[in-house]
C-alpha cells in the first residue's frame, strides 16, 4: 500500500529499481500519464473523496480501467461531497464510487462490482 504525495515520479523510479511486489497506490491524485505508468508497473489505483469536489483528476480516472480501480476514504480526512468538512467515515466511500461512475459514464453498480472484484483479487479473499 503506497500513499504518495507530490512524489509520483520519484516513487515510480524507486519502485522500478528496487520493488518486487505489486499493490495499490492509495489516494491517487496524480495525472493520467502517472496513472498509466503505475498501471504498467502492475499497481491498482485507489481514488478518494477529492474526486467529488474537483474535476482535477477526471482524466486520471478516465485513464484507469475498471479492473484496476479501488476507492478509499482516507479517514478521517477528505470527506467526499456532500460530507465535505465533516469527519470522513468508511460509509462515505459510495460517494466516490458514484463519482467514478459519472466520470466513466457507466452505472454505479458496474463500478461497485468492479471495486469488490478488484479488492478480492488484490487481497486474495
Amino acid at each position: 500500500m503506497l500513499h504518495v504525495r507530490n512524489a509520483y515520479e520519484d516513487t515510480l523510479a524507486i519502485l522500478k529499481e528496487h520493488a518486487k511486489v505489486k499493490g495499490v497506490v492509495h489516494f491517487f491524485a496524480g495525472t493520467a500519464e502517472q496513472a498509466k505508468a503505475y498501471l504498467d508497473f502492475g499497481f491498482l489505483l485507489s481514488f478518494a473523496g477529492v474526486l467529488t469536489f474537483t474535476r482535477d483528476y477526471d482524466s486520471a480516472v478516465t485513464a484507469v480501467p475498471l479492473d484496476m480501480i479501488l476507492t478509499d476514504t482516507d479517514s478521517p480526512y477528505v470527506a467526499p461531497a456532500p460530507y465535505r468538512g465533516k469527519r470522513n467515515e468508511p460509509s462515505y466511500v459510495r460517494e466516490i464510487a458514484k463519482k467514478i461512475a459519472e466520470i466513466k459514464s457507466v452505472s454505479e453498480e458496474e463500478v461497485l462490482s468492479a471495486i469488490a472484484a478488484n479488492a478480492r483479487r488484490l487481497f486474495c479473499i
